[in-house]
């Protein structure tokens, strides 16, 4: 037997022609605490449930992040509140939809070729960034910056030692070199870290 379900209030024991019946990409946020679950039919997957057991498969839980969930008031404005947030968990995880349609509520276009959000709001996928490729320019430019300072350090003990000219010119020059190949390898972490779509 399924269980209970309530939908603008009246309780209900199923769900209308429950095997036609195909209840995807959804945000479900009960504001008060204690909410039954929720029965979602036959055909129920990649829902975001907040404030209430999860059903169906594929079901995400924890708060959406919506702008401003308790947002009232009429006209379509109100419906700005409800948009995703940046860290919202809803973004990009529903179910692929063959044929999206021209855009979501917003107006934005539709892509097919990605995952959906969860919700009436589609966003860009968030930029990401490649962290293998990060970890290594970062790995990179903190070396040169020790080298440098290795480097500097020998300049200082050549002076005080008296060494020759000659040999403290050729650790001046090192100095010089080094100094270049930091500020390109701090160029090259700035590219390598930066966010891309």
């Amino acid at each position: 037997p399924r269980p209970s379900t309530t939908i603008l209030n009246s309780p209900s024991q199923e769900m209308l022609l429950p095997g036609d019946f195909i209840f995807r990409n959804n945000v479900i946020y009960a504001t008060g605490a204690g909410a039954p679950a929720m029965a979602c039919g036959d055909d129920c997957s990649h829902n975001l449930f907040f404030g209430l057991p999860a059903a169906g498969s594929a079901a995400v839980t924890g708060d959406p992040r919506l702008i401003n969930p308790l947002a009232t008031g009429g006209g379509f404005a109100v419906a700005e509140g409800f948009r995703l947030g940046d860290d919202s968990p809803a973004r990009q995880a529903g179910a692929l939809i063959a044929d999206p349609g021209p855009g979501d509520f917003f107006g934005r276009p539709a892509d097919p070729s990605i995952p959906p959000s969860i919700g009436f709001d589609q966003p860009p996928p968030a930029p990401v960034v490649n962290r293998s490729r990060c970890r290594k320019a970062t790995q990179l430019h903190r070396k040169s910056i020790r080298n440098l300072r290795a480097a500097r350090r020998k300049v200082t003990k050549l002076r005080r030692n008296g060494a020759k000219r000659a040999r403290v010119k050729r650790a001046k020059h090192r100095v010089s070199r080094l100094m270049r190949q930091v500020a390109k390898r701090k160029r090259a972490r700035r590219i390598a870290c930066a966010a891309r779509p």
